[in-house]
């Protein structure tokens, strides 16, 4: 068992790496209620798009004074620079710590924040495959979705509930939020809260070694606000 888990590890953080060591999730943050995102580390560049306050991105570090900015508008990948004090990573936020983790599920718990994840074996059954015409043993869709968290494999792995009490109130995680994303890492999954404007974030890292993504789950004031889920190579 222990050289099974440290095989995964020695795996997964190959991919973790090919990720990039700065890479973050963050949120904008600018009193003006917008930043200018620009097509180069300048003022004077051309403004391609704007971020309003609130939004998610991703980003590998800062580069002098400005962020490669990465996000998703209309299904569409997009990235530009922002001026670096416009983004605040996710990451600085209060750290909610796990309370205690097996392999189905994971608790977090800090003074009135309560978090509950669990996973379970992917039932093809209860599943509707698509596979490559050209390739019939690669997997395309699963219930008319991509898929994350597999190179083309039958997962193993995949979210099976959410519970998140915040305040004393329970938040509603839809199922839409997580069903298409599986193999589930809870030693890479981390929980953070902006108590000044009642945000919380939920990320993780997940893999089978090959097919990595990113996910962060975002709530404002006890509202679901919405997933970014990337592959930021």
């Amino acid at each position: 068992m222990f050289k099974s888990l440290f095989s995964f590890l020695f795996i997964f953080t190959l991919v973790i790496n090919s990720f990039g060591q700065d890479f973050e999730f963050a949120i904008i943050q600018d009193k003006d209620g917008y930043v200018n995102v620009r097509e180069s580390k300048s003022s004077k560049s051309k403004v391609l798009d704007k971020l309003n306050d609130g939004e998610l991105i991703y980003h590998h570090g800062k580069e002098v004074n400005w962020i490669d900015v990465n996000y998703i508008r209309n299904d569409t990948d997009v990235s530009g620079f922002v001026y670096f004090d416009r983004v605040k990573s996710v990451s600085e936020y209060q750290n909610i710590k796990c309370l205690e983790s097996s392999e189905n599920q994971i608790l977090f718990n800090s003074n009135d924040i309560f978090i509950s994840i669990t996973k379970q074996k992917f039932n093809k059954k209860l599943h509707k495959l698509k596979f490559n015409k050209k390739y019939q043993d690669v997997l395309d869709e699963i219930d008319g979705k991509r898929i994350y968290g597999t190179d083309g494999n039958l997962p193993k792995h995949e979210y099976s509930s959410f519970k998140i009490i915040v305040n004393s109130k329970e938040l509603n995680l839809p199922n839409e939020g997580f069903k298409n994303l599986f193999e589930p890492n809870f030693y890479f999954t981390k929980i953070n809260y902006d108590k000044e404007n009642d945000r919380l974030f939920i990320q993780s890292l997940n893999s089978d070694g090959a097919g990595g993504y990113a996910v962060i789950w975002y709530f404002e004031k006890g509202i679901y606000k919405g997933r970014f889920v990337t592959i930021p190579f």
